[in-house]
């Protein structure tokens, strides 16, 4: 008599990947969610570019149908934005918006790049590689947050 192992099947997942695919980081994030389906889990997704297409009603509408969780990069907090971040749906943040943090007692999680620690790391990096006698940052034209802290950790790392 033979045993035979008897294997669960999974349930596609639902869930809404809602990103802003006109820079780069949208388009890293969008292609991390791919590579994660590639590799063999099952996720049917609904896809966002635009923070107005993420309406309360649209919230509404995918706690009624199921959906199993939203990853988003929306750095706008729009009315819909609130109604995601109060609902039971788990909510994986890989932004947010004014450098605050989500209301972390509901299903909400924030990633985040430890940008001061990338600052000195690249400093760290350039000291070890040459002899120079004077180093440089160029943040960004629009000096965003992560440009001001990658800076903040260069100029840290140099005065060490």
């Amino acid at each position: 008599m033979s045993k035979c192992a008897i294997i669960p099947s999974m349930k596609s997942k639902h869930v809404i990947v809602a990103f802003t695919i006109g820079n780069t980081a949208g388009r890293e994030c969008l292609s991390g969610v791919f590579n994660f389906m590639n590799a063999g889990h099952d996720w049917k997704i609904s896809f966002l570019q635009n923070p107005g297409e993420l309406t309360p009603e649209a919230v509404d509408n995918a706690i009624r149908t199921g959906v199993d969780g939203v990853i988003t990069g929306f750095k706008e907090r729009t009315p819909g934005m609130i109604t995601l971040e109060n609902s039971a749906i788990p909510v994986v943040f890989t932004d947010y918006p004014r450098c605050e943090t989500p209301d972390s007692s509901r299903r909400n999680f924030l990633i985040r790049n430890d940008d001061i620690l990338i600052g000195r790391e690249a400093a760290r990096y350039l000291i070890s590689r040459s002899s120079f006698r004077s180093y440089a940052f160029i943040p960004t034209p629009t000096h965003t947050r992560w440009s001001t802290l990658r800076e903040r950790g260069f100029r840290l790392q140099l005065m060490e």
